[in-house]
Formats: structure tokens, sequence, C-alpha cells
């Protein structure tokens, strides 16, 4: 993580960098203008080569304010990729909801927006170079009650089963595991 004015360089003895994950998220109700400068200023000096992790909770408890333009002026001229990861805050209004901030998102920017994991709580597998992958985890469906989730997708269970498998295949590769709700929490 760099912040806005940060060079961000490998090591001099290291490789160089061939691929660059971005991630924010949590943005609904505090778009802080520092926070969507230094996204501003990363995916400028990040390029093409990059993808953007927008990690939920985009929209805020009542739906305002609407989080497209503020993320559309932060990536404003990206061309790299931008994948979607809801919060349950976006959960809350819906599959349809959900699916129309991502197209919303996706007519407001250059770059490729999508929702890799779908809207029933798949995990996705994105080849972001030969030897780097990124496995998106829709931890918000995970979570969520099952009277407030779709079934249409696999059982918890199996989708636990394939997320491991995915991870345990990828031994020679570097794997960055994302989702919105951490792994482990200490519960604040």
């Amino acid at each position: 993580r760099t912040l806005a004015g940060d060079q961000a360089e490998p090591p001099p003895d290291g490789p160089a960098v061939v691929h660059t994950v971005l991630l924010a998220g949590g943005r609904g109700d505090r778009a802080d203008p520092t926070v969507l400068q230094s996204l501003a200023a990363d995916v400028a000096r990040a390029g093409d080569a990059s993808t953007v992790g927008l990690l939920g909770d985009l929209t805020s408890p009542d739906g305002r304010p609407d989080p497209v333009p503020m993320l559309a002026r932060a990536l404003d001229g990206y061309r790299g990729r931008v994948a979607v990861v809801p919060g349950e805050r976006d959960w809350r209004r819906g599959a349809d909801a959900l699916d129309g901030l991502v197209d919303r998102l996706d007519d407001a920017l250059v770059a490729d927006v999508s929702l890799p994991a779908g809207t029933d709580g798949e995990v996705e597998e994105i080849d972001l170079t030969d030897a780097f992958r990124l496995i998106v985890v829709d931890t918000a469906w995970w979570m969520a009650d099952a009277d407030d989730r779709s079934e249409d997708g696999e059982s918890r269970s199996a989708l636990a089963d394939r997320l491991g498998q995915l991870v345990a295949d990828r031994d020679d590769e570097t794997v960055l595991v994302v989702g919105h709700h951490p792994v482990a929490s200490n519960g604040a």
C-alpha cells in the first residue's frame, strides 16, 4: 500500500512489478476525499497492468450518496480491471440493485468492471498473469442468513471445499484471496 505521492518501486535487486492489485472498500457513507485522491494517484501510477478490488459496502445504508460519481472521478481514465466484491450493505438492496450498481460503474468507467463472484455466493478465480491469481469470495453472501440470500449457487460447504481446492491447486503461483469480510477478526 502506498499513500498519494509515495513511489511504489520494486526493491533494487527484486523482480519487476508485472501486475499491481489495489484494494479499497467501505466508501458508501464515508467518502473521504483523501482516500479517493489516494486511490486516483495509485491507479495512475499502477497503469493498465493492474486490478482494483472494490471490497464492498460501496453503498450507504440509505442508498445515498450514489457511489458511482465518486468512484468514477477516482478511477477516471483508468484502463485496468475493476472487480466489485459486494458487502452486506450492497446486498441489502438485492441482487438486481447490485447488478445495477456494477452496470452503472461499467458505463461510467473506461476500465472493465465485473462482479466476479456473481450474485449467488460463488468463488471466482481471475488470472492476473501467468503466475498470479486473484480469488474473489463473496463473503457477504456466505455470512447472510439463509432466508436473506439466494440459494441458486452451491452450498456453503461445497464453496468452502472449492476455495480450498483452488488455493491448493495453485501452490506454485502467487494467490491473493479477497472478500469483504476478514478471514479472522478480533471483533473490532
